[in-house]
């Protein structure tokens, strides 16, 4: 099972962390961490591996984060480069992260975020209203 890390500016993880726990339930090994407006670059990296430290055992390490470029994503990056089977991706949404939290027991990881960046992007869409017919409408009946 690999381990999955949501990081991301203010408190992006924990929200979606939250989303995910009404969803699915309690999750091994998926840990948010929180780059609050006064944490350094440093900060979040001593964060981010704390909470690493807690999930040995794990096949690897999927580091979901919010922007690509930002202070979360590229401290991930540069962790993941000392850490076996690990990826990081951005631009994280809560069905991909729900896709990849259903999967991660895979062996396969490239499958496993692959799979996830997939649903994710097929996730978006946009809803255009149409003009309604008034003569359909009958008062008192809502939508």
């Amino acid at each position: 099972m690999y381990a999955i890390v949501v990081v991301g500016h203010g408190e992006f993880a924990k929200g979606l962390l939250s989303s995910v726990k009404v969803i699915l339930g309690e999750q091994r090994f998926a840990e948010g961490v929180e780059f609050a407006e006064s944490d350094s670059s440093e900060m979040l990296r001593d964060k981010i591996m704390d909470k690493i430290e807690g999930m040995k055992g794990a096949d690897g390490v999927i580091f979901l984060t919010d922007l690509a470029g930002g202070t979360p994503f590229k401290t991930c990056v540069l962790m993941s480069q000392d850490i076996k089977n690990s990826r990081v991706l951005a631009g994280t949404n809560l069905p991909l992260l729900i896709e990849i939290l259903m999967n991660r027991e895979l062996e396969d990881v490239d499958a496993i975020v692959n799979n996830g960046i997939s649903t994710g992007r097929d996730s978006i869409i946009l809803y255009k209203t149409k003009p309604r017919n008034k003569t359909n409408i009958k008062k008192g009946n809502g939508i």
